[in-house]
């Protein structure tokens, strides 16, 4: 007489299931973490090249006119016309404590703002007259920022900035060019180091070049 073999079935254990979403979780943690640092890498990037393309059209005018741009001193501009604009940095904007920070107010300038986006002592604009001047010896090829293009700070702090001041004595007189990344350390790029912010709260650190003395 023929005996029939029982063959069993045996699912996996919650003990084994439980390993498997813990190796999955570390796996996703792990992707997650490195596609984050090839985003800041290539946002660091951009910013950096664009900072560079304005450094040297500020270089080559002064070359050609023997003076830097003429602007009103002690005053900071947004270098380029396609920084954030106005309503997307409003629609991004979320009620705070903090008295300082306040929404861009109407008529918004068209070419955008720049450096502290959400506090209208530090937040800066575009100028017409100086891309117009620049424009004279060339353009920074750059796309239109968005708020996905901010280094992540919560004063929102991004784009390229030229800031004016007589040259005097004191080593922080000067035109400065600044540009802020992401940097966990708080460094920047050893070519764009002469002075710079550290912002405590985030990565974000805003870092500057004085261009050498000229007249302007």
């Amino acid at each position: 007489m023929m005996q029939l073999e029982r063959t069993s079935k045996k699912g996996f254990t919650i003990v084994e299931l439980l390993i498997v979403i813990v190796v999955i979780g570390i796996l996703a943690a792990i992707v997650i973490v490195a596609f984050n640092g090839v985003t800041v890498r290539a946002r660091n990037a951009m910013w950096i090249s664009e900072f560079k393309g304005y450094q040297k059209l500020f270089m080559s005018y002064q070359a050609n006119y023997g003076k830097y741009p003429t602007m009103p001193i002690n005053n900071r501009y947004c270098l380029g016309n396609k920084n954030i604009k106005g309503p997307e940095i409003n629609a991004q904007f979320t009620p705070t404590s903090d008295p300082l920070a306040a929404q861009v107010p109407t008529p918004f300038n068209d070419g955008g703002y720049c450096r502290d986006l959400y506090y209208a002592a530090s937040r800066h604009e575009y100028s017409s007259t100086l891309d117009d001047e620049l424009s004279k010896i060339g353009k920074v090829n750059s796309k239109q920022k968005t708020m996905a293009d901010l280094p992540a700070s919560q004063f929102g702090s991004a784009g390229v900035v030229v800031s004016y001041q007589n040259y005097t004595s004191d080593p922080q007189s000067g035109i400065w060019l600044g540009v802020t990344i992401n940097n966990s350390a708080g460094d920047c790029p050893v070519d764009i180091n002469d002075r710079k912010y550290d912002y405590w709260e985030s990565d974000a650190v805003f870092c500057e070049v004085r261009l050498p003395e000229a007249p302007f």
